[in-house]
């Protein structure tokens, strides 16, 4: 049976990478394509631990909802005061 701290740095891993693909979000080119792809690696590292069945992750997960949308709506203030 795996130990807790096999879980604990599996779960810091995913904390890294969520981390960056947010850094990403800020960045990234207006494009759907890298959009989709930063989104896609986000919901990935969310079904991994989902897998693992990490408790509270559901709510973990409302606070990452309000946190990539927070930064998409900056996103597109920032780009209509551009036009």
């Amino acid at each position: 049976m795996l130990g807790w701290k096999y879980h604990l740095t599996v779960c810091l891993k995913e904390v890294v990478k969520k981390s960056f693909s947010f850094r990403s979000l800020e960045s990234c080119a207006y494009s759907a394509s890298t959009l989709k792809e930063i989104l896609n690696k986000i919901q990935k590292a969310v079904d991994d631990l989902s897998l693992r069945q990490y408790s509270n992750l559901h709510a973990w997960v409302g606070k990452l909802d309000e946190t990539v949308e927070a930064k998409l709506s900056m996103r597109l203030q920032v780009s209509q005061n551009l036009e």
